[in-house]
């Protein structure tokens, strides 16, 4: 069970010490381009978790407890999966028995796909920064050369856009954690791809090959999606704000400039570490200057995913008719 991989134009070499825990490694990866190249990163996921920092967490969500800074980052979650970075390595473990084969205590409904993806991101995150690739919490479309950067809070939306996207012939590069890497006048932007989770109720029997996750409060399936293995990254090109309207679903043109930072920054997993702040600073300067939009879904399921879609050209058709102009 071992892979290398391309990921944000860095070779990341994925291991792990069974077929269970390969299945959670390879079910976040699987979109990823095989690589020849020698690893810049390595990620092995064991069986016993490695020891987190005894200082109180930088972050703390619902079931998951992240350290920033020092020597590097950490993760625990209450699924008993803990991940940290040392050096260029990045090492998962648990949770601490394996019930299928012990008769342990442990969940027989785990979703260990689940715990290792939360577990991983951050740590994952502050190991590509350290290779100049800064990880953002966003979905990211490309079209041709161009990729649309869209964000917005758990919920708001970002899984159904790519969805709807992809129906519409868009490239999903990733529906949550999408790289950055420039300066403040140039993005460019590479994708994680993975199977989209989205709400039940909006995809019904649209997609016959989705997957309902175990114990997700939200009610939602995996969609498997058909994506091209890209390795070049696109230029970020047009900014999206995701939200949900009341009723009709809707677009708004915002002003690019410095107001933007406040939504943009907190986006960064890596954001509440000071010593990262400063790189990630002009990175958002860069996002808060390009074409904005504010994308509001329609409210009603049925329709959600067609509007979604006719909105996004609407906005696209903007994009091209304005580069057009500057030819």
């Amino acid at each position: 069970m071992h892979r290398v991989i391309h990921l944000a134009g860095r070779s990341i070499e994925l291991s792990a010490a069974d077929e269970w825990r390969w299945e959670a490694v390879d079910a976040l990866f699987a979109g990823c381009a095989d690589s020849s190249q020698t690893p810049h990163l390595r990620l092995r996921f064991d069986q016993v978790p490695p020891t987190v920092p005894a200082r109180p967490p930088t972050l703390s969500y619902t079931g998951i407890d992240v350290w920033l800074g020092g020597d590097g980052a950490a993760c625990r979650s209450a699924a008993g999966v803990a991940a940290v970075r040392q050096g260029d390595d990045i090492v998962v473990g648990g949770p601490m028995d394996d019930w299928r084969a012990s008769g342990s205590a442990i969940d027989p409904h785990l979703d260990l796909q689940s715990a290792f993806r939360r577990s991983v991101q951050h740590v994952l995150a502050d190991a590509l920064a350290e290779h100049g690739r800064h990880t953002l919490h966003a979905a990211s479309i490309r079209y041709r050369d161009h990729v649309v950067v869209a964000l917005g809070g758990t919920g708001a939306g970002k899984s159904t856009l790519a969805y709807a996207a992809s129906r519409r012939g868009g490239t999903v590069l990733s529906d949550d954690l999408t790289f950055l890497a420039g300066d403040d006048s140039h993005l460019v932007a590479w994708g994680l791809a993975k199977p989209l989770n989205l709400p039940g109720d909006l995809v019904g029997e649209d997609h016959s090959a989705s997957e309902v996750i175990p114990q997700d409060a939200r009610n939602r399936v995996r969609v498997p999606l058909e994506r091209s293995l890209l390795e070049d990254p696109g230029h970020a090109a047009v900014l999206l704000l995701v939200a949900h309207a009341p009723a009709a679903g809707y677009v708004q043109r915002i002003e690019p400039g410095p107001s933007l930072l406040k939504t943009v920054l907190p986006s960064f997993p890596l954001a509440p570490d000071p010593d990262r702040m400063r790189e990630l600073f002009p990175i958002a300067a860069a996002l808060s200057r390009l074409p904005t939009w504010a994308l509001f879904h329609d409210a009603d399921p049925a329709r959600r995913l067609d509007v979604g879609g006719t909105l996004l050209e609407q906005i696209t058709g903007a994009l091209a008719h304005t580069s057009a102009d500057r030819t």
